[in-house]
Order: structure tokens, then C-alpha cells, then sequence
């Protein structure tokens, strides 16, 4: 009787044993059944790994993309409704491979040809890493390049289209189009001219000047005002506006630049609405700054400017100053803004600004290895304390705002550092139910793989006073929100 049940059981066994195998083909049958396949090839016939393979359905707004293993195999996971997809690979190098797709039935074997030129897939860090840098006139090319054709456009763009004449068409062609991809008309124009003259071994002279003009500015329509995530003109219509700037500054050594600057931008106010009179709009800075190097001392900054204001509504975008972009966002930051809750606006649209700014930097890893030279690897904390102040005032809206802060970063090894910030901002130093407080502790991870990498996870929380509204669009809303979450990431050559 022992024997027969242990017969029996092994028995069972082999036929558990044989079920599985027996029902494996219909599980695979059923895991691959209404999914996409197929297999990538080279030219020569040989698998190709890592290759893009991407699908997307008929009618569908979204893409699904997969990637070839070694066997130059790939699999698209269980997909939506749709019964048939356009499917391409690309890898860095090679011609796009396109296809159509049904799910359930085996794709052809795709096959990838060389391209001939490749130019056309660098990124932009690549095309600036191919950059010659052996001469200082070489070093100087790129850095032109840097500062003036990487400002609108990826540096990959102007690049891979050559200097010719049909690369010069194409880049002219996007400079001509804004953020919404029309078409604009070509009425921008402006110089800037600048120069340094070395006038001792210590002392340079800094001088630059620059005229330009904004006649295509932001559309106003009053019947049909634009959405909310679109750049809004203000409620008033914007006219063509004409720059003039001036800037002379001094290097003394390597530890004081001194420099005094003067912009204005005015407008005829050529677009007025049907049946208003037209009022001519102007805004002017003045002002100065000096920026110290101290070296194991820390870096200092002070600054000063005086805004004259006149009629800034119809004034477009043409400067930017104390974080506002033209006349509109200067009214609404200074010269009061509208207040949904008792539909009033202050009408002030002209008025003068002075301002003081202060920063201070004190690396203490600096310090601490004096006179050493620090070069930035290692350990170190660097604490900065900054401040600006501002007297506001207009025909009926005179107020003190004061901003002011610290910041603190400790780099513990060179890929990592943690940090925090404190802010307090007084927008009318007469009450405190406008002001609030900014606490935002961060991590900060740095590489240099290609370039200078940099992503930062930053938590801020805001502590309002009871008036503290949240700004245009949702400056209706009860209450701002206390909690803000930010992931950003950067690269500097």
C-alpha cells in the first residue's frame, strides 16, 4: 500500500509536469497574441540593439516606443483599440525605417541604411563639443556663437544647416515665426555695438550702445480677449515701441567692475482702440551698479536705478526690469493691479521708482583652505544674504516694498549638495496683510559628463498674509497655494 502511494504520487507529478509543458505554447500564444513584433537589421543583415522602435494608432494623439535587445528583437506591450499602427525605428546614424503594424501578426524585419550625413542627428551639446578650442581666436568663435546664435534657437539648428546661404534662409525663417508658430512680419530691427579698451594692465573700459524697435507686438482684441496661457497685452493695446540704450562700465583689476547704465523705450501709442486719443507712453532707467571680488572675502554686489514712467500701458515688451516685461507688468507690479474681489484697479499708469539691491557671497570652503586656492572640488558651504528695496511713487499709490533673504548651499561631495532658501517680501511696507514668506529647501545633483549638469529638486512652502492673492491668471482664487513643488534641470558649457 506504501509503494502504491508513492507510485501515485509521482504519478501526479509527471502529470502536473506534463501540463505545464503541454500548456506553455498556449500561455506564450496568449501573452503574444494582438501584440506588435518584429526585428531590426543592419544593411549587412546583422541584429541591431538598442534601436528606437515606435508605434502609434490610427487616430490616436500618442506615441509608444520600445527598444531592440540584443537579438535586435523588440515587443510592444498589449496597446490600445486601434487595428492598425504606423510603426518606424531610428538609431543615431541611420535612415528611418517606416511600416505599417496590425497587432496580432509579425512585422518584416526592418532594415537600417547608414546615412550619408549624419550632421543632421547631433544634438546641440555635440555640435558644441566638436567646436575647435586650441587657438584663443578659436575659443573667442565659439563663445560669439554661444552669445549671440543659442539665445532663440538650439545651437544644433544653426549648425547642421552650414553658414550658407540656404542654412541663413532657415534660420531666418524660425526668427520669423513666435511662440505660437505665426508668421510674423519683418519689422524688428536693432544694432549693438560694444567694445573694451584696455587703457592700463588694471584698468579696462567697458562702453556699448544699441537702438532698436518692437513693431510687432502682442495682438489686442477687446471682443475676443486671448486664453489665458497665451501673453496677454494688458488692457490696453500696445504700440510700435522704439529702444535706445547706453551702458559704460570700468574693470579695475580683477576685483571691481563698476558700471552705469541708461535705457529707454517709448511708443507713439500707434495702435490705440478706434475712438480714443492716442497717449504717447515712455519708460526710462538710470542707474548703477558695482560688483566686487574679494576672493577669500566673498563677492559683493550693490545697485541702484530711478524709473520714470509715463503712460507705460501702450509701452510693449521692448525692457525688462525689476521682473517686469514692459509697461503693462510694471503698472501691475508697482503702480497697483487689478483687485478682482473689489473689481477696482488703481489708475495710475505713470509714476518714478528708485531702488536699492545688495547681495553678499561668502564661500566658507574658500575660506577655510586660504591661501590655497579653492578650485570648487570638495566640501564647502557658501552662504548668501541679499536684499532690495524700493519707494514707489504715483499720482495716487505711494508705497515703501522691501525684499529681502538668505540663502545657504553645503556641497558635500561634488555630484551632490543640499540647501535652503528663506525669503520675506513687504509689496507695501504699510501693511503686512499683503507680505509673505518663502521657506525652500533643496537637492541639488551636478555632473560634468558633457558639459556642466545640473538637477535640482526644490519644496517650497509659503506662509501668506491674509491678503497675499496668488498673481495673474488665478488671481481669483480665495487663496493661493501653500505647497509648491519644483524639478528643474540645466546645462552651462
Amino acid at each position: 500500500m506504501r509503494h502504491f502511494k508513492i507510485l501515485f504520487g509521482a504519478l501526479s507529478l509527471l502529470a502536473l509536469a506534463l501540463a505545464v509543458i503541454l500548456a506553455a505554447p498556449s500561455v506564450f500564444s496568449q501573452d503574444t497574441q494582438g501584440r506588435i513584433r518584429g526585428s531590426v537589421t543592419s544593411a549587412d543583415g546583422k541584429p541591431m540593439e538598442g534601436v528606437t522602435v515606435s508605434v502609434r494608432g490610427l487616430g490616436e494623439p500618442f506615441v509608444t516606443t520600445v527598444f531592440t535587445n540584443e537579438h535586435g528583437v523588440y515587443v510592444f506591450p498589449l496597446l490600445g483599440s486601434a487595428t492598425k499602427y504606423s510603426l518606424w525605428a531610428q538609431a543615431q546614424g541611420f535612415e528611418t525605417a517606416k511600416t505599417d503594424a496590425i497587432p496580432g501578426k509579425q512585422v518584416a524585419a526592418l532594415q537600417l541604411k547608414p546615412l550619408k550625413d549624419f550632421s543632421k542627428q547631433l544634438t546641440g551639446v555635440e555640435w558644441m563639443n566638436s567646436f575647435p578650442e586650441n587657438t584663443p581666436q578659436e575659443k573667442r568663435e565659439k563663445q560669439i556663437f554661444v552669445s549671440n546664435c543659442s539665445g532663440c534657437h538650439d545651437n544644433h539648428f544653426a549648425l547642421q544647416n552650414r553658414f550658407d546661404a540656404d542654412g541663413w534662409n532657415k534660420i531666418i525663417t524660425v526668427m520669423s515665426k513666435d511662440s505660437e508658430g505665426v508668421t510674423m512680419n519683418s519689422k524688428a530691427v536693432g544694432e549693438t555695438l560694444s567694445t573694451k579698451l584696455s587703457l592700463t594692465p588694471q584698468v579696462a573700459l567697458l562702453i556699448e550702445h544699441g537702438v532698436g524697435a518692437k513693431l510687432d507686438v502682442i495682438p489686442f482684441d477687446a471682443l475676443n480677449p486671448r486664453p489665458d496661457y497665451l501673453p496677454y497685452p494688458g488692457p490696453a493695446p500696445q504700440g510700435s515701441t522704439f529702444l535706445h540704450h547706453a551702458h559704460v562700465g570700468a574693470e579695475l583689476g580683477r576685483h571691481l567692475l563698476v558700471t552705469g547704465h541708461y535705457l529707454t523705450a517709448w511708443t507713439p501709442d500707434d495702435h490705440n482702440a478706434p475712438g480714443t486719443t492716442s497717449v504717447p507712453g515712455r519708460l526710462s532707467v538710470v542707474g548703477g551698479d558695482a560688483h566686487v571680488s574679494a576672493g577669500a572675502a566673498g563677492d559683493g554686489y550693490v545697485g541702484f536705478s530711478h524709473i520714470a514712467a509715463r503712460h507705460v500701458l501702450a509701452v510693449a515688451d521692448a525692457i525688462e526690469v525689476l521682473h517686469s516685461s514692459g509697461g503693462y507688468q510694471l503698472k501691475n507690479n508697482f503702480f497697483g493691479r487689478y483687485d478682482p474681489r473689489t473689481k477696482l484697479t488703481p489708475p495710475d499708469d505713470s509714476g518714478r521708482i528708485e531702488s536699492v539691491l545688495l547681495q553678499y557671497a561668502l564661500s566658507l570652503g574658500k575660506l577655510a583652505r586660504y591661501p590655497a586656492r579653492f578650485t570648487g572640488i570638495g566640501s564647502d558651504l557658501t552662504l548668501t544674504v541679499f536684499g532690495m528695496y524700493n519707494v514707489v511713487r504715483s499720482n495716487t499709490f505711494d508705497h515703501e516694498m522691501l525684499k529681502y533673504g538668505v540663502d545657504a548651499l553645503y556641497s558635500m561631495f561634488e555630484v551632490l549638495a543640499v540647501g535652503a532658501r528663506f525669503d520675506t517680501v513687504n509689496p507695501d511696507m504699510a501693511s503686512r496683510r499683503q507680505s509673505f514668506s518663502v521657506l525652500s529647501p533643496r537637492i541639488v545633483l551636478r555632473t560634468r559628463f558633457i558639459a556642466r549638469e545640473r538637477v535640482v529638486l526644490e519644496y517650497s512652502r509659503y506662509f501668506l498674509g491674509k491678503e497675499a492673492y496668488a498673481a495673474f491668471p488665478y488671481n481669483a482664487l480665495p487663496q493661493a497655494d501653500n505647497n509648491a513643488l519644483m524639478l528643474s534641470a540645466s546645462m552651462a558649457f
